[in-house]
């Protein structure tokens, strides 16, 4: 890493915990599902166009941590002869590299011309879902807006509202859900584009929800002013209706992405709880509402009770489903293989929803099924709080006999895989689990890459077996970091797209942690932290951006065993040989950080106004100098 003042060209990317993200350029990771088309332009780098903050970035695959996509091939991506360019010589690869740029020039000038079809690319996938929410409420507002006010423009307002509400609900139903990518995975043309909007169906939900919220203000109103205050009935359903637009305000809030990220537990709790409350509030005031009309069955000749009654099944429904049986977990220190009685709802492509005391629920993919046993299992990765506690009690034998599990197992990403007859798939350590299903049951043909520290001895013989025994030996490329470092994966998926002449491209990883020069991954110019060398991280962006967590500094080789750390060794010490070895931040003119290997801890702060990062405490440490959460570091 280049030591000393930054400048606005640098970048620092921090990881998230305890899910797998998209890490690019800057300090906002884009959507988790990401359908892009190479696009080349330099020759040193494959870059992937992706979205920050809502604008075209073009990042590097080198500098993706984690990332979920498909990223279809044209036939032109190819070599005829493999072994012709063998990855054991870094001379060929060069040339190698060299030729496949000039086949590829072609695709890329084919895919600037296509640039006038932007409004269809991933980047805007998920905003072209609010701009079809907001065409079909137009003709509603249109409508509305003719009309005086009566009793049946309030009815029509709070259908409308409670159609966007149902609509929100159901596109986060797990089996429409699976209903979707199921009748999607047979699409027989323009697949890529009909995935890639599944993939984004967030959009959806999202677009929705601010429709409701939209058209439940005006309700209130509309309620507010036809209130007749010497009623108790009008009191109580203008009470009734006052209580919607608050409650979905609570929601929205923990919603906005710097919250969830920063009280993902409190997201989460406000999501489920103020959610049911809203829910119930509302039979509530339809209950009210009832009672207030001459003729109450006329509430039943408008769509309310109805679609309500459609919502209230679908959040509910699958709390029915939990059960809490009984578990065996298999754990070293990095991963933990949970089996579960049972078979999932699909049999690839799935991911499991787990809770320990059924309150905090976590998602993992699918790894193995055994349908002779009836049990499937799931691969738990060390990553955050939860998972670290999940591994250390195991190991301590404390570890739980029964676990809570939803009943029903909704598809992810991956499940695309029954689309393409020949994909790659790469994944980085414990990313193998959601690849692991399509490989037992093969359902395209294969070509995996799987980069990971010892792979049989770190994730056990069983996911060992399932994955030497059921590749063929010409279509596994192993990549063990412990021996060989981080490999340059972009040009590993490049190669390998081009040998198996791949309609699709799957990636998925974990978290990774780079600084370098334009945000752009360049092992010449940069330093990097593996992968692994996080174990529980939290970003918080007051003031500027902050990062603590902490570490696992015998998985750095750039750190200095010698030197316990705890300075501002922004020039990396003594002939480098101190910790940190320097960072930088883009976009902010100062930094501090520090690193203590000894505690375990580290700690990083970007910021504008330099009283924010000050320099006289360099000896106090990371909880005086950047208060945050470092978790228990040393258990």
């Amino acid at each position: 890493m280049k030591s000393g003042s930054p400048d606005r060209s640098r970048s620092l990317v921090p990881p998230r915990r305890d899910e797998d993200v998209v890490v690019a350029s800057g300090v906002k990771p884009p959507s988790p599902s990401l359908a892009t088309r190479f696009n080349m332009s330099r020759p040193d780098v494959i870059h992937l166009s992706s979205s920050i903050s809502g604008h075209s970035s073009r990042t590097s695959i080198d500098s993706i941590g984690s990332i979920s996509s498909q990223t279809p091939l044209t036939p032109a991506f190819r070599h005829e002869d493999f072994e012709k360019h063998s990855f054991s010589s870094e001379d060929n690869l060069r040339d190698a590299i060299a030729q496949d740029l000039a086949i590829l020039q072609p695709v890329e000038e084919h895919y600037h011309r296509q640039r006038k079809w932007w409004l269809f690319s991933m980047i805007w996938a998920h905003q072209l879902w609010w701009l079809l929410t907001l065409l079909g409420n137009l003709p509603f507002v249109l409508h509305v807006a003719r009309q005086h006010r009566s009793a049946g423009r309030t009815s029509l307002i709070a259908q409308v509202a409670l159609g966007n509400m149902t609509l929100a609900v159901l596109v986060r139903n797990e089996l429409i859900l699976c209903f979707l990518y199921w009748i999607i995975s047979m699409f027989p043309f323009r697949r890529f584009y009909a995935h890639r909007m599944l993939h984004s169906v967030g959009g959806l939900h999202v677009g929705c929800a601010l429709a409701t919220f939209g058209w439940i203000v005006l309700y209130v109103v509309e309620v507010g002013l036809e209130a007749d205050l010497s009623s108790t009935l009008h009191i109580a359903l203008l009470t009734t209706a006052l209580v919607l637009p608050a409650g979905i305000t609570v929601i929205i809030f923990f919603a906005l992405r710097p919250i969830r990220e920063r009280y993902h537990n409190i997201w989460e709790y406000t999501h489920r709880y103020v959610g049911w409350f809203v829910v119930a509030d509302l039979v509530v005031h339809l209950v009210i509402k009832c009672l207030t009309l001459a003729d109450p069955t006329q509430l039943f000749h408008t769509s309310l009770p109805y679609l309500t009654s459609i919502s209230v099944i679908s959040i509910f429904y699958v709390w029915f489903t939990v059960r809490k049986p009984r578990i065996s977990i298999r754990a070293n220190k990095s991963v933990a293989v949970l089996t579960f009685p049972g078979t999932p709802t699909m049999r690839s492509g799935t991911f499991a929803r787990i809770s320990r005391d059924g309150r905090e629920w976590h998602a993992f993919s699918v790894a193995m099924t055994d349908f002779e046993k009836n049990e499937f299992s799931l691969i738990v990765a060390r990553a955050g709080d939860w998972t670290t506690k999940l591994i250390s009690d195991t190991l301590d034998r404390r570890g739980p006999g029964r676990m809570w599990i939803r009943g029903v197992q909704a598809p992810g990403f991956m499940y695309m895989h029954h689309s393409y007859k020949k994909v790659v798939t790469v994944c980085t350590g414990a990313g193998i689990a959601p690849a692991l299903p399509h490989i037992e049951q093969a359902t395209s043909n294969i070509l995996l890459v799987w980069i990971a520290k010892s792979h049989r001895k770190t994730y056990g013989e069983a996911v060992w077996k399932a994955v030497t025994s059921n590749i063929p030996a010409n279509q596994l490329i192993l990549h063990d970091t412990g021996e060989h470092g981080r490999p340059d994966i972009g040009t590993l998926i490049e190669r390998a797209a081009g040998m198996h002449e791949a309609e699709a491209v799957f990636v998925v990883g974990g978290m990774q942690t780079w600084c370098s020069p334009n945000g752009v991954f360049d092992k010449n110019v940069q330093g990097q932290l593996p992968y692994e060398f996080w174990s529980n991280v939290e970003m918080s962006t007051a003031p500027g951006i902050n990062v603590t967590g902490c570490i696992r500094p015998e998985t750095s080789t750039q750190l200095n065993p010698a030197d316990g750390g705890g300075q501002y060794d922004s020039s990396g010490g003594v002939d480098g040989q101190g910790n940190p070895q320097g960072s930088i931040c883009l976009g902010y003119n100062h930094y501090v950080e520090l690193i203590e290997p000894a505690g375990r801890r580290a700690c990083i702060r970007c910021c504008d106004d330099p009283a924010d990062c000050p320099l006289t405490m360099d000896t106090l440490g990371c909880q005086t100098v950047i208060p945050g959460n470092y978790f228990d570091c040393t258990a």
